[in-house]
């Protein structure tokens, strides 16, 4: 099952560009073997995914913080 959080921020940098801001706190996920990020709707479809070929083991003294650019 999904980790899943509401992304923290949302910006407009360009006038053809939107971007979002998310954040995994150390308290959050932890156990968990991250194998991709993806970019919800407000619906539950996924709009955007980057999956990774490796885990990234996510434990107790790890955060990530990062921004998701679209740009139209």
């Amino acid at each position: 099952s999904p980790f899943t959080k509401a992304v923290s921020n949302v910006t407009y940098p360009a006038t053809n560009s939107v971007r979002f801001s998310f954040s995994i706190l150390t308290s959050e996920a932890n156990g968990m073997a991250i194998m991709e990020f993806g970019l919800l709707t407000a619906g539950d479809l996924l709009y955007a995914r980057k999956t990774r070929t490796t885990a990234l083991n996510k434990e107790s003294d790890i955060s990530f913080t990062g921004t998701w650019t679209i740009t139209f």
